[in-house]
């Protein structure tokens, strides 16, 4: 089997439509901060900071899905799309379901029967998976994504001559349309995150827009090899202009996320979160190129699978070490910041030890 066949099961390279080598620093940057900011927020229990960081990080991978979105044929693109994302699902989902029976329920009960935990693993949603509750992400990312090209089909179909423009803004619309739905709190709890569909789907379409609105640095089909610095980290007129945006975008999204609660009207939600969407955004432009953070990135589908069990050992172990409480250790900045680096650094060894063993058994 081709090795690039099996590695691609396994990182987040090929979960969009760049192929190696025409990577958008800028887009890498983006998903290295997000799960740097998800992590941290998993740790923390500083309740301003997780108020912060839980009104946009989500929505920044959906963003970063929809910068990089190309119309494909629907098939192709549910077979993409599950190569993608539910194969790693299910991968992750069985090897943490089974250290979680078998490892971490010595040092962390649970109610939940090993049968019931299983159960939740094809349920797919965060209710359900208690295990390894940011799985439930993959499903939810699967259908948006899927739904999301599904409709810009049927209106190729429905309006043959239809420009780029009208089927952004017919797409628009639709997901305008998906986020009132939202808004109104109909809808129970769905398997696969269906529920969240409406809440997610317009971030992959105001990351087309946003690839359109910036063609220097998202464009995707240039090379690293032969790209000017100008494609390669935008023009420097754009960086120093991101960096202006980046802390006035900052102090809007942490005093908006403030006067955020789970009571208000959802719609207060949607302006909180494309705010600190906005502010990742020109933070990452403004950055324009990190190793560290294009390959946490890269690595992101990884990372979000395994921090769970990781930090929770982590802060089993520094607990029994320290004979400090679970919930001081949560609440010490210093000490949240440890954990997130030490996390993340296990995750990327393990995606490493991976790759290295899929390597060997692909010849």
């Amino acid at each position: 089997m081709n090795n690039n066949v099996v590695t691609r099961k396994f990182d987040t390279e090929h979960a969009t439509n760049i192929q190696p080598g025409n990577r958008i620093s800028w887009l890498d940057i983006l998903r290295g901060i997000g799960i740097l900011l998800m992590v941290y927020g998993h740790i923390n229990y500083v309740i301003p900071v997780y108020t912060w960081i839980y009104s946009f990080h989500m929505p920044l991978f959906f963003f970063a899905a929809g910068v990089v979105y190309k119309e494909r044929d629907i098939r192709k693109d549910i077979l993409h799309r599950a190569l993608t994302l539910l194969i790693p699902y299910v991968f992750y989902g069985v090897i943490t379901l089974l250290y979680w029976q078998f490892a971490e329920r010595h040092y962390k009960p649970s109610d939940l029967s090993f049968a019931e935990a299983a159960k939740g693993l094809l349920i797919g949603n965060e209710e359900a998976l208690d295990f390894n509750i940011p799985l439930w992400f993959l499903p939810c990312f699967f259908l948006t994504l899927v739904l999301y090209n599904l409709f810009r089909k049927v209106v190729s179909i429905v309006i043959k001559k239809s420009s780029t423009s009208m089927k952004q803004l017919l797409s628009f619309v639709f997901c305008v349309g998906l986020c009132v739905v939202y808004s109104l709190d109909l809808l129970k709890v769905l398997p696969w995150g269906i529920d969240r569909i409406p809440k997610y789907i317009i971030f992959v379409c105001l990351g087309e827009i946003c690839a359109k609105i910036l063609p220097t640095v998202s464009a995707c089909d240039v090379p690293r090899a032969t790209a000017t610095s100008a494609h390669k980290y935008g023009s420097a007129k754009m960086r120093i202009l991101a960096f202006l945006c980046t802390i006035p975008l900052l102090i809007a999204s942490i005093i908006l996320s403030s006067k955020l609660s789970y009571n208000v009207i959802h719609y207060q939600w949607f302006i909180v979160s494309i705010v600190g969407c906005a502010f990742v955004v020109a933070l990452s432009i403004a950055i324009s190129h990190s190793r560290i953070l294009e390959f946490c990135g890269q690595s992101a589908l990884l990372i979000l699978c395994l921090h769970g069990p990781v930090y929770r050992a982590l802060v089993y172990s520094l607990t029994n070490l320290t004979n400090k409480t679970m919930e001081f250790l949560r609440k010490t900045p210093i000490i949240i910041t440890a954990l997130t680096l030490v996390t993340i650094t296990l995750c990327l060894l393990v995606r490493k030890l991976m790759l290295v063993f899929l390597h060997r058994h692909s010849r």
